[in-house]
């Protein structure tokens, strides 16, 4: 098994959703699970084994604690793997039993365990999940366990190898070894034998405690003390029969003499009842005979129809082979029909699709059009936008130039105004200055008929040159506006130039209303989909007319050859009833009819010949009977029976009372002597019992631990697979160790009274000499804690039926370990994981950063942890 993706949320620390895609590790097959102490590296773990089989890593663990106390309620806690096994892939997602926020409405509410299984085999996008193998929780798990091989202890113990368990399996004592053992070696059906044999033996002995009291149970019926006391009565009994005998003799002779007498007086009876039947059956035979005569004229007939049996099988042959003929004409003859319909009705649909070629000539025309038209229609529809803008634009500034107009009309009527009043104010003063006959000082004129009067106060100059200067301001502004206002209306009139270009560009393509213009994506995908319909439509015409044609024309050639065959038929069938007419006359039989009427099976016309045999056979044995019975009473008197039988039933009756007081003798003997056989055979089982118990008694107790060496039979078995264990932990602390330590089991027990077989020593190299491993340093108990954990999973995978392993994660500090010892370490898990496994080894130790580069960096923060790979 080999992990690809593990996707996990709201499971332990990590509160946000984690993708960790092993992936991406490409041909690396060494990594790091580094970490602070309570990040969440172990979580990992968990989650694998909790996505493969409900449950986390070890049993100290809880699996109930799953949720994330980061995560908020409305993100469910959910674990999802994908994993590989040879060539099919599979992804597994679980979610534990869990309080969430309710979909509807307010609060939360626990929502069930669930669990799915697929098959993605060739997927390449996570979010295609594939064939759904398994629903439902306990039927996940066994889908799994049928895939991988093993349940989730197994999983444990060599793929997820826990913290500390293997440093138990080295430091623990005897006891405490063989319990993680058998757990680690599922051994159970060792001790199930060795509880066997215990509870044989024990059957054993009961048994023979039976048998001793049935021996004397039998004795108590009989009112006996012993078998003693039982030979004594058969003996008495025995006696008491030879008497009963002696008289029994003669009253069978007695007896037999009135049955002989009986038997003499029965046969002459029966010579008389002879004569009698024999008369009645030569009677009785007499009358068949007419019924006989018929049955040989049947007989005859039959056998002249059994001479055409040949014949007529051949005509029922040539007569179904013709039917046969005629309906497969028939049939041919109507799916012929049923083929030139359906050829019919196709080329009617292929030449109306055909029709339709101006509608997807329309339509393609319509979807060029629309094609054409859509980047026209969308520069129209923004142009048609900014015309209300720019239309707003030329009429503000058409509004400021009538604007500035009113102005400079109303600065030059102010300034007109100030002129007139000037001069009316200057006539005024030269007015006042004119005397009668002197001349107008403006005129000349020495008559002033209508002089100026005063009105008011004269404008000064300053007055009329501001008033000028208004105008000119006004003028200016009045040309800005009206600068401004033709821009507006220039641009408005390009704009709507480029309008009317672009409505006359549509004009033919489609309509230029604002709704169509936002159509005309729609309507061209509208109208390609039309199109590609009348296509497919028009290609499953052709198809179907060609389809049509090959079938019309595979039916007429078989139709030619059926018609061929039916003509053979029946000129076939015209010879052979002709043949059959002329024997069948032959014969005697006026037709057909008579002679199936007169036709009878072989059984019925042997049984018919026999029967008439017979009847002749018993015919002539019962005239002769009856004449010989005849003869042997002719001048006799018939017997007195009853007389006979009087006298034979009181000499039976007599010699049957001495015969039941000696049957009741004899049944009491065989009864007494049956007892004795009885308890004869119980004594023999009795023995035999023993004798086995003497057997199973010793096995049992050997097998339970009480031999020379203290060890169990589970125990033997146990150190049998431990021996395997460290003779392939021993190869990798050789090498740790270069050369210096080798594990090997203590076969020697010190305390006889204690179970002894699973100890474990290290030989010492350097000394020559077996020490405890619990005289290792730290660092060497590390490096043969470590061996020991490999070789516990080398050893499982080999007792669990060769699966091939592909992933090992090995949970476990190397802190103990000095810089030589860790490089050592490291060389064994690039040796292992050489072989193409996948080896990630969790650790928080510094050391580890520098020698191992391929890293799933786990960091811990107050909102919850996060992981993922760090590839150099």
């Amino acid at each position: 098994m080999r992990p690809l993706r593990l996707e996990l949320a709201a499971f332990g620390p990590y509160a946000e959703p984690q993708v960790i895609d092993f992936r991406a590790l490409g041909e690396r097959r060494l990594f790091l699970v580094h970490g602070p102490t309570g990040a969440g590296k172990t979580t990992l773990l968990d989650a694998i084994c909790f996505a493969l089989y409900g449950d986390p890593t070890g049993p100290d663990r809880d699996g109930k604690g799953f949720r994330s106390q980061f995560a908020g309620p409305a993100l469910e806690t959910t674990v999802s793997l994908d994993f590989q096994l040879g060539e099919r892939v599979y992804r597994v997602t679980r979610q534990p039993e869990q309080e969430r926020a309710k979909r509807v409405g307010r609060g939360t509410t626990v929502s069930p365990p669930s669990a799915t299984l697929w098959e993605r085999t060739g997927l390449e996008d996570p979010a295609a999940e594939g064939k759904v193998l398994a629903t439902r929780v306990g039927n996940v798990t066994e889908a799994v366990v049928d895939l991988l091989g093993f349940r989730s202890e197994q999983f444990r113990q060599v793929i997820v190898l826990p913290q500390g368990r293997f440093r138990d399996v080295l430091l623990a004592g005897s006891k405490e070894r063989e319990d993680i053992l058998r757990q680690l070696f599922d051994t159970g059906f060792y001790g199930r034998i060795e509880e066997a044999l215990k509870e044989r033996s024990r059957a054993l002995r009961a048994a023979a405690e039976r048998l001793r009291a049935d021996r004397a149970a039998l004795l108590r019926q009989e009112g006996l003390d012993d078998e003693a006391a039982l030979d004594g009565r058969l003996q008495a009994l025995v006696a008491d029969k030879h008497g009963v005998d002696s008289s029994l003799t003669e009253l069978q002779q007695q007896s037999s003499a009135a049955a002989q007498a009986l038997e003499r007086v029965r046969g002459e009876q029966a010579r008389f009842d002879k004569a009698q039947r024999a008369q009645r059956a030569l009677a009785d035979l007499r009358e068949r005979a007419a019924d006989v005569d018929a049955d040989r004229q049947r007989l005859g007939a039959a056998r002249r129809a059994a001479g055409l049996g040949d014949l007529a099988a051949q005509l029922a042959t040539r007569r179904q082979a013709a039917a046969d003929s005629s309906e497969l004409l028939e049939d041919l003859r109507n799916r012929c029909a049923r083929a030139s319909q359906r050829l019919e009705r196709a080329t009617a649909a292929l030449g109306a699709e055909q029709a339709r070629a101006p509608e997807r000539e329309a339509l393609g025309k319509r979807v060029a059009d629309l094609a054409r038209a859509l980047p026209l229609a969308q520069e129209l529809a923004a142009l048609m936008e900014r015309e209300s803008t720019e239309a707003a634009a030329e009429q503000v500034a058409a509004e400021g130039v009538a604007a500035a107009l009113r102005a400079a009309a109303g600065a030059r009527a102010q300034a007109e105004a100030l002129r007139k009043a000037r001069e009316s104010g200057s006539a005024a003063l030269l007015a006042a200055d004119l005397r009668p006959g002197a001349p107008c000082p403006v005129c000349g004129s020495t008559e002033h008929p209508r002089p100026a009067a005063g009105g008011g106060e004269i404008p000064s100059p300053e007055a009329l040159a501001a008033a000028d200067e208004t105008i000119a301001v006004e003028e200016a502004a009045l040309e800005e506006h009206r600068h401004a206002s033709q821009r507006a209306a220039a641009a408005l009139s390009d704009l709507r130039a480029r309008i009317d270009t672009l409505r006359r560009q549509l004009t033919g393509l489609v309509e230029p209303s604002p709704g169509n213009l936002q159509e005309i994506p729609r309507l061209a995908e509208e109208a390609a989909r039309q199109g590609a319909a009348l296509q497919d439509a028009l290609d499953r015409a052709v198809a179907e007319q060609q389809a049509a044609r090959d079938e019309s024309a595979r039916l007429e050639a078989a139709l030619e050859s059926a018609v061929k065959q039916a003509d053979a038929a029946r000129l076939a069938l015209q010879a052979i009833e002709k043949e059959w007419a002329q024997r069948l006359e032959r014969a005697g039989f006026a037709d057909e009819r008579a002679w199936r009427s007169a036709a009878l099976d072989e059984a019925e016309m042997e049984r018919i010949q026999a029967a008439t045999d017979d009847f002749q056979q018993r015919l002539a044995a019962a005239e002769g009977m009856a004449a010989d019975a005849s003869a042997e009473v002719a001048g006799r008197t018939p017997p007195d029976v009853d007389a006979a039988e009087a006298a034979a039933a009181a000499a039976a009756h007599a010699h049957g009372r001495a015969a039941e007081q000696r049957g009741q003798l004899a049944s009491r003997i065989e009864s007494l002597e049956r007892l004795h056989a009885q308890l004869g055979e119980i004594g023999r089982e009795y023995a035999a019992t023993e004798q086995r118990f003497g057997v199973f008694g010793s096995i049992a107790r050997v097998a339970a631990g009480d031999n020379l060496h203290r060890i169990s039979l589970q125990r033997f078995v146990l150190a049998s697979r431990l021996d395997d264990v460290l003779a392939a932990a021993s190869r990798r602390l050789h090498a740790m160790t270069r050369g210096r330590y080798l594990l090997r089991r203590n076969t020697e027990t010190a305390d006889r009274r204690a179970a002894g077989g699973l100890e474990l020593l290290v030989e010492d190299a350097y000394t020559a000499n077996s020490r405890p491993v619990a005289t290792l340093s730290g660092g060497e108990s590390f490096q043969a804690a470590l061996s020991l954990a490999l070789g516990l999973s080398e050893v499982v995978q080999a007792y669990s039926g060769g699966i091939s392993l592909d992933t090992i994660f090995i949970d476990e500090g190397f802190g103990s370990l000095d810089t030589e010892a860790l490089d050592l370490a490291i060389d064994t898990l690039m040796d292992l994981q050489q072989s193409g496994r996948l080896v990630g080894v969790i650790s928080h130790v510094p050391e580890l950063r520098e020698r191992i580069d391929v890293r799933l960096e786990v960091v811990a923060g107050t909102s919850g942890s996060r992981a993922a790979f760090r590839l150099p």
